[in-house]
């Protein structure tokens, strides 16, 4: 399913092309599913953004782990301005994603956070260059500059010690897979 930011994109291009409503449509679709972000993602409980699912008793329910991907949010142009403050916390905290070698994918206070690649469950800490750049985008978007520029030299550190790599230990620089 398209994201926002792809309907907003797709919306771009369609109005490059002259297309008016294809691009009406991609507007109004972009609105719809960021709407729908913000009243199903966000959660009061935790203070943030959270991945939800549906439960088999056909309940939508908050993941529990705080992942990268509560963060994504930043991705919208209109993330109300204290969840976006609250997101920057999230990112610059040294206790949550503000790791050594930049954002691990499950917050480093959380209890399912693992740094290394022990088993078969990649979600669960190391740093992926996608994610990292999917919340860079984000912060740049909301003029976070020097947020960005700290990340930034952060991975910059962390290919000059370990090479480019699929993913990586967010305290040590440890490389994992190809």
């Amino acid at each position: 399913t398209p994201r926002p930011t792809t309907f907003r994109l797709l919306c771009n291009l369609a109005a490059e092309l002259g297309d008016a409503a294809t691009a009406d449509r991609c507007r109004a679709e972009a609105a719809a599913s960021s709407a729908a972000i913000h009243a199903l993602m966000y959660s009061e409980e935790h203070g943030g953004y959270r991945t939800t699912y549906r439960a088999a008793d056909g309940t939508r329910r908050f993941a529990k782990a705080n992942t990268v991907q509560n963060l994504f949010p930043l991705l919208l142009g209109d993330t109300p301005a204290e969840r976006v403050a609250a997101l920057v916390g999230e990112v610059t905290s040294e206790a949550k994603f503000n790791a050594p070698y930049a954002l691990p994918t499950v917050a480093m206070d959380d209890p399912q956070f693992c740094p290394t690649f022990d088993y078969d469950l990649m979600w669960r800490g190391p740093v992926w260059g996608i994610t990292n750049w999917f919340v860079l985008e984000g912060l740049a978007r909301h003029g976070f500059d020097d947020a960005v520029g700290a990340i930034l030299d952060k991975w910059t550190a962390l290919v000059q010690k370990s090479g480019i790599f699929e993913h990586y230990n967010p305290l040590t620089g440890e490389p994992y897979g190809a």
